[in-house]
């Protein structure tokens, strides 16, 4: 049939079916346009709010740790209670049977190290722990140090439990803060390591402190704030020698 031999009716019919072909077909192309849009873009707006909403709940971890410091009075404090129950009374008896008290210290190998000058030809010694003295023997002097030994007994071993004291075996460095013990019962002496002389050929190193020439009692650990003693002090005619503690050991394998 030829459009031309159409009547106006049916004209008119055919332009609705054309119109609703039209707007079926272009339904389906747009849903067909929307779906495939959907599918490419909906990964990024979700994933940009599960970045953001982690972003939220997850924040920056912060540091809580609190640094401990401990003051130089608090270190002393320490060292002292860890080096003098080391530092011990030495009596030493003459065969005349005059007596005197020296100040020893008790390092490692049953060892007890007291100012040479103090000792005395046949004389006895007896390191003063409790009411019975344990006797201590002289084993040898080196380098102004006397080293006495003891057998270890039920008291030794209840008076040095602990592990024993630490000698250090380098030089402190100038400006370090040592203490010693002037006389009996203990009296704490604080000061620094003001400075030290390297050994010669003829001479071993030498420590000067600022506690030379105060009343230090001879034969006293020189101590650091670590509890590490770094040298004895020996006092002849009111001067103070200090010898290092590297010396000490040296001298003890003698």
């Amino acid at each position: 049939m030829d459009i031309k031999d159409l009547n106006k009716t049916q004209i008119v019919l055919l332009c609705f079916l054309v119109a609703f072909v039209s707007s079926i077909a272009t339904g389906i192309t747009v849903v067909r346009l929307m779906t495939e849009q959907i599918a490419l873009s909906s990964p990024q707006p979700v994933n940009r709010i599960i970045r953001q909403t982690i972003e939220k709940v997850v924040s920056p971890k912060e540091d809580t740790t609190i640094p401990v410091v401990v003051s130089e009075e608090a270190l002393l404090v320490s060292a002292i209670e860890t080096v003098s129950p080391y530092v011990v009374s030495i009596k030493r008896t003459t065969l005349e049977g005059e007596s005197k008290t020296i100040l020893g210290t008790v390092i490692e190998n049953n060892t007890v190290i007291i100012d040479a000058t103090h000792t005395v030809e046949n004389a006895s010694y007896g390191m003063e722990i409790g009411e019975t003295p344990v006797p201590v023997t002289l084993s040898h002097v080196s380098d102004g140090i006397a080293y006495l030994t003891f057998t270890p007994s039920v008291s030794t071993e209840t008076a040095f439990s602990k592990k024993p004291v630490s000698l250090a075996k380098t030089m402190p460095k100038s400006g370090q803060t040592v203490f010693g013990f002037d006389g009996l019962p203990l009296t704490v002496m604080r000061g620094i390591v003001s400075r030290i002389t390297p050994a010669t050929e003829n001479n071993t190193a030498t420590m000067i402190t600022t506690l030379v020439g105060r009343s230090l009692f001879s034969g006293t650990p020189i101590v650091d704030t670590a509890g590490v003693i770094v040298g004895i002090g020996l006092v002849s005619e009111g001067e103070t020698k200090v010898i290092s503690s590297a010396d000490v050991l040296a001298g003890m394998k003698k």
